[in-house]
């Protein structure tokens, strides 16, 4: 499927590279909106596997564009009858197989996850399955990743040569809210320094349920204080109910906000930002708004956006009572929030915009054309 948030990044790629993109055709995704029609790039839609992502037609699209690199976020495909086909296809026509994604987010002990993966004793049955797995993504001519993290656990876990790794922070379009941020800033229109912001998709894993019990300490020592939730899903019922069940008055479900001009200016009125579970991409926008942060472990891309005490915190996943006294600390001086914020800003438009993002795919890109020609260039 196509997100809508990544609709300005493969537009901005597309006036660099000849692109096409592969999508799924009837994948859904709770909580995230497939945008299908308006378009600016092209786009073909093709059946998966049920249970997987991958599309046994990938072979005649990549032969029919007359691809030089094949950038998949499903870089198992030799998992399945047709994908192996497909692979000795793609060696035969001489094109780059390149890895996209956010490799090892959940695992923080990469030396301790290495010795159990390389491990005959740990999951015998899995241990063949895990040699030739690390053989193939050895035969891989280069992977993208979103953040420094899953560069380290590809070189760590996998042995990939850093060389042949590119980190290309994921990131969102923030041109209007930073605009907005811009507007409201030379206005002197003052932040709430006692509003707090979630944005995300209403789904299992996100962390709603802790963020909503350590609101409610918080509240007890900051009863101004108010918290405000974008985002649907699955979950959104449920998480309604958990806050009136609390007791929280002070807390609003805006539902999902397509707007960018309307998100913004919700943002722009708060002055902190909490990810307390999955995620990360709503970290740049956050930033862009010129939020401060505390966020657990996301997808890794949080350890490089969020630097401890400079513009931001971060918790134990689950941890509620660790959550309610950061965000405690937090709108207890205003003045250093407003700083957090600005540092925040600062950032994303200094090193993590989507521009930065696609500057880094083309890097990756151009050397494995080269490598094409100069096998030795990887």
């Amino acid at each position: 499927m196509i997100p809508r948030y990544r609709v300005p990044f493969f537009a901005s790629l597309a006036e660099k590279v000849d692109l096409l993109v592969v999508a799924s055709e009837n994948r859904k995704v709770d909580g995230v909106t497939d945008v299908r029609v308006g378009l600016p790039f092209a786009v073909t839609r093709l059946p998966e596997l049920p249970g997987s992502l991958h599309h046994p037609g990938i072979g005649r699209c990549l032969r029919d564009h007359r691809a030089q690199v094949w950038i998949s976020y499903d870089h198992q495909v030799e998992r399945f009858p047709a994908g192996r086909a497909i692979n000795k296809q793609v060696e035969k026509d001489g094109i780059r197989r390149v890895h996209m994604g956010c490799d090892g987010y959940t695992v923080r002990d990469l030396a301790a996850y290495r010795r159990a993966y390389d491990s005959p004793r740990h999951q015998p049955r899995g241990f063949p399955g895990r040699v030739k797995y690390k053989r193939h993504l050895r035969k891989l001519d280069g992977f993208v990743v979103y953040s420094s993290h899953s560069a380290r656990f590809l070189e760590e876990v996998y042995g990939i040569p850093e060389g042949r790794i590119t980190v290309a922070h994921n990131a969102v379009d923030t041109t209007v809210i930073a605009a907005t941020r811009a507007q409201l800033v030379a206005s002197g229109l003052a932040r709430d320094p006692l509003r707090i912001a979630f944005v995300g998709r209403m789904t299992e894993g996100k962390g709603v349920d802790t963020l909503l019990h350590a609101f409610r300490a918080l509240s007890q020592r900051h009863p101004s204080s108010s918290l405000v939730m974008v985002g649907d899903g699955s979950a959104r019922e449920e998480w309604e109910h958990l806050a009136a069940s609390l007791g929280l008055n002070n807390v609003e479900f805006y539902g999902a906000v397509f707007d960018e001009q309307q998100l913004a200016s919700i943002l722009c009125k708060c002055s902190v930002f909490v990810l307390p579970g999955l995620g990360g991409l709503a970290l740049n926008t956050a930033m862009a708004a010129g939020l401060a942060i505390v966020c657990t472990h996301g997808d890794g891309t949080e350890l490089d956006l969020v630097e401890e005490g400079v513009n931001g915190w971060h918790f134990p996943p689950g941890n509620r009572a660790a959550l309610a006294e950061i965000l405690c600390q937090a709108l207890s001086d205003p003045e250093r929030l407003a700083r957090m914020g600005n540092t925040s800003a600062a950032q994303v438009e200094e090193q993590f915009s989507i521009q930065a993002m696609v500057d880094a795919y083309v890097r990756r890109i151009e050397i494995s054309i080269g490598s094409a020609a100069s096998p030795d260039a990887r």
